[in-house]
């Protein structure tokens, strides 16, 4: 079994989609692949290109410190293994093999974090683009997902591509 760990160097990332790196271990604890995290200062793209990630390396199994409840559920509706680690500091080369006594197995969207950013987004009436099937509508209008773009202003723009504005 592959379980994937965010890190930042040689510890556990504090938050699942802001860490520096993916690190994929197998049941023995030895790393396989060390990859920079594409959603790193992205939007949903890089969401996105981090779930591709996952499935590239036949990652099954997650050991997160905090995870958000969007990302979580992402996880969780793939068919993944998500726990959450008790505190303390684990070392690099024992975290794939960490006791199931220190997980915390996460089954429900609700056991992750809320997201403050989501919900500053429903509150200006915006909308991701993979929320109710609008990605392919906003992309033929041409007005990615919400008020924020116009015809001479859209996501697509080099300006707002990758810097959290677009929802893709």
């Amino acid at each position: 079994m592959i379980t994937a760990i965010p890190m930042n160097y040689h510890e556990i990332a504090n938050h699942f989609t802001k860490a520096l790196s993916l690190v994929f271990f197998d049941d023995q604890g030895n790393e396989l692949h060390r990859e920079p995290n594409p959603a790193l200062n992205t939007s949903c793209s890089g969401k996105t290109a981090m779930l591709e990630l996952f499935k590239r390396h036949n990652a099954e199994r997650f050991v997160v410190r905090h995870i958000g409840q969007k990302m979580l559920e992402r996880l969780l509706n793939n068919s993944y293994s998500v726990f959450q680690v008790r505190r303390g500091r684990h070392a690099a080369q024992n975290l794939a093999v960490i006791p199931d006594t220190e997980l915390i197995p996460l089954t429900a969207a609700e056991h992750g974090s809320p997201s403050v950013n989501h919900d500053k987004k429903k509150a200006q009436g915006r909308k991701c683009c993979g929320q109710d099937g609008l990605k392919e509508q906003a992309h033929r209008s041409g007005s990615c997902c919400g008020s924020h773009s116009t015809p001479q202003h859209t996501c697509h723009s080099t300006k707002q591509a990758g810097r959290g504005g677009c929802c893709h």
